[in-house]
Protein backbone atom coordinates (compact mmCIF):
# COMPACT_ATOMS: atom_id res chain seq x y z
CA UNK A 1 0.00 0.00 0.00
CA UNK A 2 1.30 3.45 -0.95
CA UNK A 3 -0.23 6.62 0.48
CA UNK A 4 0.63 10.30 0.11
CA UNK A 5 -0.68 12.86 2.55
CA UNK A 6 -0.83 16.47 1.37
CA UNK A 7 -0.21 19.06 4.08
CA UNK A 8 -0.66 22.59 2.75
CA UNK A 9 -2.00 24.47 5.79
CA UNK A 10 -0.09 24.99 9.02
CA UNK A 11 -3.37 25.28 10.92
CA UNK A 12 -4.21 21.67 9.94
CA UNK A 13 -0.86 20.20 11.03
CA UNK A 14 -2.32 18.43 14.07
CA UNK A 15 -5.09 16.85 11.97
CA UNK A 16 -2.62 15.58 9.38
CA UNK A 17 -0.40 14.14 12.10
CA UNK A 18 -3.31 12.40 13.86
CA UNK A 19 -4.52 10.95 10.54
CA UNK A 20 -1.08 9.47 9.92
CA UNK A 21 -0.84 8.06 13.46
CA UNK A 22 -4.33 6.53 13.14
CA UNK A 23 -3.43 4.98 9.78
CA UNK A 24 -0.24 3.50 11.19
CA UNK A 25 -2.15 2.09 14.17
CA UNK A 26 -4.71 0.48 11.85
CA UNK A 27 -1.97 -0.97 9.64
CA UNK A 28 -0.22 -2.43 12.69
CA UNK A 29 -3.52 -3.95 13.84
CA UNK A 30 -4.03 -5.49 10.39
CA UNK A 31 -0.76 -7.39 10.45
CA UNK A 32 -1.41 -10.77 11.96
CA UNK A 33 -0.92 -14.41 11.07
CA UNK A 34 -3.25 -13.96 8.08
CA UNK A 35 -1.32 -10.94 6.75
CA UNK A 36 2.37 -11.60 7.51
CA UNK A 37 4.71 -8.89 6.28
CA UNK A 38 1.86 -6.45 5.59
CA UNK A 39 3.74 -3.59 7.24
CA UNK A 40 6.78 -4.24 5.03
CA UNK A 41 4.77 -3.22 1.97
CA UNK A 42 3.47 0.10 3.34
CA UNK A 43 4.99 3.36 2.14
CA UNK A 44 3.72 6.71 3.41
CA UNK A 45 4.85 10.09 2.10
CA UNK A 46 3.82 13.45 3.50
CA UNK A 47 4.24 16.39 1.14
CA UNK A 48 4.42 19.75 2.92
CA UNK A 49 3.95 22.90 0.87
CA UNK A 50 2.68 26.44 1.36
CA UNK A 51 2.89 27.54 5.02
CA UNK A 52 2.73 23.91 6.22
CA UNK A 53 6.50 23.64 5.65
CA UNK A 54 6.86 25.64 8.88
CA UNK A 55 5.83 22.55 10.84
CA UNK A 56 9.16 20.94 9.90
CA UNK A 57 11.29 23.78 11.27
CA UNK A 58 13.48 22.63 14.16
CA UNK A 59 12.35 23.87 17.57
CA UNK A 60 9.33 25.57 16.03
CA UNK A 61 6.85 27.14 18.43
CA UNK A 62 4.18 26.40 15.81
CA UNK A 63 4.15 22.67 16.64
CA UNK A 64 1.08 21.43 18.46
CA UNK A 65 1.31 17.85 19.75
CA UNK A 66 3.25 16.66 16.72
CA UNK A 67 6.55 14.81 16.78
CA UNK A 68 7.32 14.17 13.13
CA UNK A 69 10.71 12.68 14.04
CA UNK A 70 9.02 9.90 16.04
CA UNK A 71 7.06 8.49 13.10
CA UNK A 72 8.17 5.11 11.71
CA UNK A 73 10.90 4.99 9.09
CA UNK A 74 8.44 4.06 6.34
CA UNK A 75 6.98 7.60 6.62
CA UNK A 76 8.86 10.04 4.39
CA UNK A 77 8.60 13.78 5.09
CA UNK A 78 8.95 15.91 1.95
CA UNK A 79 9.25 19.71 2.09
CA UNK A 80 8.68 21.90 -0.97
CA UNK A 81 11.68 24.09 -1.82
CA UNK A 82 9.43 26.64 -3.55
CA UNK A 83 7.47 27.05 -0.31
CA UNK A 84 10.64 27.25 1.77
CA UNK A 85 11.84 30.04 -0.53
CA UNK A 86 8.51 31.84 -0.18
CA UNK A 87 8.74 31.63 3.62
CA UNK A 88 12.41 32.72 3.66
CA UNK A 89 13.41 29.39 5.21
CA UNK A 90 16.55 27.35 4.56
CA UNK A 91 16.71 23.57 4.36
CA UNK A 92 19.20 23.49 7.25
CA UNK A 93 16.46 24.90 9.52
CA UNK A 94 14.34 21.76 9.08
CA UNK A 95 14.27 18.64 11.22
CA UNK A 96 16.72 15.95 10.14
CA UNK A 97 14.08 13.62 8.70
CA UNK A 98 12.79 16.23 6.26
CA UNK A 99 13.81 15.77 2.65
CA UNK A 100 13.62 18.85 0.43
CA UNK A 101 12.01 18.44 -2.98
CA UNK A 102 11.94 21.12 -5.67
CA UNK A 103 8.15 21.29 -6.09
CA UNK A 104 5.44 19.93 -3.83
CA UNK A 105 2.71 19.89 -6.47
CA UNK A 106 4.97 18.12 -8.95
CA UNK A 107 5.88 15.54 -6.30
CA UNK A 108 2.19 14.96 -5.55
CA UNK A 109 1.46 14.35 -9.23
CA UNK A 110 4.50 12.08 -9.56
CA UNK A 111 3.58 9.98 -6.54
CA UNK A 112 -0.01 9.60 -7.73
CA UNK A 113 1.27 8.49 -11.14
CA UNK A 114 3.32 5.88 -9.25
CA UNK A 115 0.16 4.50 -7.63
CA UNK A 116 0.10 6.41 -4.34
CA UNK A 117 -3.35 7.06 -2.89
CA UNK A 118 -3.86 10.81 -2.23
CA UNK A 119 -5.20 12.02 1.13
CA UNK A 120 -5.63 15.65 2.13
CA UNK A 121 -7.05 15.83 5.64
Amino acid sequence: MKIVFHSAELTRENIVFKNIKNLIKEIQNTEDKCHPGFNDNVKICVVFNSDAVKTLVQNSEKKVNTDWEALPKNVELLACQNSLNGMNLQSNQLIKRACVISSGVYQLALLQAQGFHYIRP
